[in-house]
């Protein structure tokens, strides 16, 4: 097979593939992230994540979720069984995503001045601040690839810079929680909402659909091709919003054969 070399060859042949049906944008977005690895090399590779202490399940289900295509999940995981740890690599990951591009919001043709955000929403500020973000942060200064760029951490975010003297198109990881009105207004690219079917608001009332629609809403309109939005949480009643959801899902969806990708050469 011979690529072209000459940018309208290269375009024609894009064009061509779109004509068939293959996903352009997700192998425009593959060669614009260069090196940047796969999530499976990303927990594997000592020069990344590099740990043997995540469960192996917890693992295959990263690098499930992490599939072209998918843009939405809700996971329903049980105590103890490393909700914190999956939402905080899957955060990270995402984030870095978009500092491999170099210039992302040239990328996403969008205003330089406002940060991409990829934000954790928790059930409150404690919360937030005390379970997956503080596991961000700790990544972030354990690998090479985030520690060395120009960043800094506040109590409530990362801010990753493209320089100092620049900080034009800045990448930020948030940690939020359920007041929805200092959520609104974000460039939101990954959002995660922790422990779904436990967020309320001010009158005790659940807001969990009303974060995750907003959420979505946000995220597919700047980022249509690429964007992810999710829920984790412990199961409870019937009732709770992540439940219905997943009930909806066991109803109407397509079961999978249950393969552990980890095991593959």
């Amino acid at each position: 097979v011979v690529m072209p070399t000459s940018s309208q060859d290269l375009a024609a042949a894009f064009l061509a593939a779109k004509d068939q049906g293959i996903d352009v944008d997700t192998l425009l977005f593959q060669l614009a992230k260069g090196d940047y690895p796969t999530m499976q090399r990303f927990l594997s590779d000592p020069a990344w994540l590099g740990v043997d202490n995540i469960w192996p399940a917890l693992k295959a289900l990263l690098i499930h979720i992490r599939q072209p295509g998918i843009h939405k999940y809700h996971l329903e995981i049980g105590k103890g069984g490393g909700k914190s740890t999956l939402s905080a690599v899957d955060q990270l990951y995402s984030a870095g995503e978009l500092i491999a591009l170099e210039d992302a919001h040239s990328f996403f043709q969008l205003d330089p001045g406002k940060p991409i955000t990829c934000i954790t929403v928790a059930t409150s500020e404690t919360q937030a601040k005390l379970t997956i973000f503080a596991k961000i942060k700790s990544l972030v200064e354990r690998i090479p690839f985030f520690a060395n760029r120009q960043h800094e951490v506040l109590t409530d975010r990362i801010v990753f810079e493209r320089s100092s003297r620049f900080p034009e198109g800045r990448i930020m990881m948030l940690c939020g929680h359920s007041k929805a009105e200092s959520l609104e207004g974000h460039d939101v690219y990954h959002a995660i909402l922790d422990e779904a079917n436990k967020h309320r608001d001010s009158s005790g009332k659940s807001n969990a659909k009303t974060l995750f629609e907003m959420l979505v809403s946000s995220a597919k309109t700047r980022f249509p091709a690429h964007f992810r939005v999710g829920t984790i949480s412990s199961s409870l009643s019937h009732q709770a919003f992540q439940r219905q959801r997943v009930d909806e899902i066991l109803r109407v969806g397509t079961p999978l054969v249950w393969e552990d990708p980890t095991r593959c050469p």
